[in-house]
């Protein structure tokens, strides 16, 4: 499974930490950011990291997506991705105060066929100690079923 990283900020880079730190293979994790120093600090930390210098690139290649962007960018970045083929991939959104409505209407998903999850993470998940809140819609069914693809 190919895990895309929209968002190379402290939270982002905790969640890369984590997954690499659960067993995660580097190269099964594909990053993108808006600068390129914030990519060359994460990749110097994971040097085995891919790097995809557009979100389309990203998303084609991940199955699923995790946005890790500060609140006030969600517009330009679910707008963006909106636009492509996400039908059978994992959205996970770690945006602070942007809902779960708020999240499929700048995706674009009014018919709600897209699966999307939001969490709530701690620092500490790099550490694998960390606390992260699920909140989603359709059950816990629909959500393993979307984490299972």
């Amino acid at each position: 499974m190919n895990i895309g990283v929209i968002g190379l900020g402290h939270m982002g880079r905790a969640f890369i930490e984590g997954l690499v730190n659960s067993g995660v293979k580097q190269a099964d994790i594909i990053v993108n950011a808006r600068t390129i120093q914030s990519i060359q600090v994460v990749k110097d930390a994971f040097p085995a990291l891919r790097v995809a210098f557009s979100k389309r690139d990203l998303v084609s290649q991940a199955d699923t997506v995790v946005i890790a962007v500060k609140p006030q960018n969600a517009p330009e970045v679910l707008g963006e991705i909106g636009q492509l083929d996400l039908k059978g991939k994992l959205i996970i959104s770690f945006m602070a105060g942007v809902s779960l409505s708020d999240t499929r209407k700048m995706l674009g998903d009014d018919s709600g066929i897209l699966s999307v999850v939001r969490m709530m993470p701690n620092l500490a998940i790099a550490r694998l100690n960390g606390v992260i809140g699920v909140c989603y819609e359709g059950g816990i069914t629909a959500v393993a079923k979307a984490g299972a693809r």
